[in-house]
């Protein structure tokens, strides 16, 4: 089943107003919404780096090519 966030906070504040074991369901909602959050939020700041780190080791190799080249002639 396809979940939505929107839906997510409706259902989570429903079950704000509910006995402690709905409030607690809430609670745990919205911490499992701030964790994925972050962890979205970090995954991309990794894609980030690796792309850097991808774009820095593609120019390491062509100035290393090209120097061995440089070298031979």
């Amino acid at each position: 089943m396809k979940t939505y966030l929107e839906m997510n906070e409706k259902v989570a504040d429903i079950l704000r107003h509910g006995d402690k074991i709905e409030q607690y369901a809430a609670q745990y909602i919205e911490e499992l919404r701030k964790e994925n959050a972050e962890l979205k939020h970090r995954a991309e700041v990794a894609e980030k780096v690796v792309q850097t780190y991808e774009e820095v080791i593609e120019r390491a190799e062509k100035n290393f090519w090209r120097g061995r080249n440089e070298d031979s002639d």
